[in-house]
């Protein structure tokens, strides 16, 4: 049987966790992306929430906002705990930099998917782009 955690504990490992609700709404189970040594976020509608690792992110790392995208692709936004439900994932471009939350201070972002910008690509051009010659 797996482990199984609570809100509020710490995230022994990064990875992909199931969410199970306590009986009022227990059809809401889903999953989340939770980074190691953060806390498991509590849920606003029962107190009766847990969380079961599915798959393991050995090698996830945590990015802040202002910091340097390193790669670009697809990224999941967690929040802070006043809003951690309202997790989502978002394109960025490496090069730039992870944008600001305009509702937290707690925001971060974690790789889901690398995959090059059109920019990234020397065969590729973007519209309204010189063309090579």
């Amino acid at each position: 049987m797996a482990q199984e955690f609570r809100a509020g504990q710490i995230v022994p490992e990064s990875g992909i966790y199931r969410i199970t609700h306590d009986v009022q709404h227990a059809a809401d189970e889903h999953e989340i992306t939770v980074i190691k040594g953060r806390r498991f976020p509590t849920c606003r509608h029962c107190q009766g929430v847990s969380f079961e690792l599915m798959h393991a992110a050995k090698h996830a790392q945590e990015f802040r906002p202002g910091q340097i995208v390193p790669e670009s692709g697809i990224y999941r936004i967690s929040h802070d705990v006043q809003h951690a439900a309202d997790e989502h994932e978002i394109t960025v471009i490496k090069g730039r930099r992870f944008p600001t939350c305009r509702h937290c201070q707690g925001a971060s972002f974690e790789l889901m998917h690398a995959a090059k910008h059109a920019s990234e690509m020397p065969h590729m051009r973007e519209e309204g782009e010189a063309a090579y010659v």
